[in-house]
């Protein structure tokens, strides 16, 4: 397996003018991933959940990058507003299909919540017939009736460093 130590960074955030704080979106997407390669994984869908008019920011790129770097896995990304339901509806276009993925990475929990309801109308099973993995550690997912795997962003510890001064 080919990887860069590199963890990345996210393409579209180095032209920001303003001081702000920003999840690492990349750390956690390579995260995703290398957890779900390490389980065996070598067919992923990657929901790039963003709002209407919202800039992409490189993700799908970036995670086609980081999947091919793998040498021999593939995945296709898959644009979606950042909603349960926009989200199952993309979902339900991806694994439909019997070349479906075996994994799903979402950007966000929400989004990776619709995937979960979309393969459940399909007769799926998560995690034995697709696994899927949310970018976000929002508290709802405890409340869900299946374990949602996500890569918890401290937001916190980004609020609070959103108001410290040099």
């Amino acid at each position: 397996m080919k990887k860069s130590d590199d963890k990345g960074t996210m393409p579209g955030i180095e032209d920001v003018s303003v001081d702000v704080v920003i999840p690492n979106f990349a750390m956690g997407l390579r995260d995703a991933a290398d957890y779900l390669y390490e389980l065996g994984h070598r067919r992923f869908a990657f929901l790039d959940a963003r709002s209407q008019g919202q800039r992409v920011g490189g993700r799908p790129g970036f995670f086609r990058k980081m999947i091919a770097e793998f040498g021999d896995a593939e995945t296709e990304a898959v644009g979606c507003e950042p909603s349960v339901v926009e989200a199952c509806e993309a979902a339900h276009r991806i694994l439909a299909h019997e070349s479906r993925p075996s994994a799903v990475v979402a950007l966000n929990d929400l989004t990776a919540i619709g995937v979960m309801r979309a393969a459940n109308d399909l007769g799926l099973k998560v995690p034995e017939d697709v696994s899927v993995v949310g970018i976000d550690g929002i508290p709802l997912e405890e409340q869900l009736k299946i374990s949602l795997s996500t890569v918890v962003q401290p937001h916190f510890e980004m609020a609070s460093s959103g108001g410290v001064f040099d």
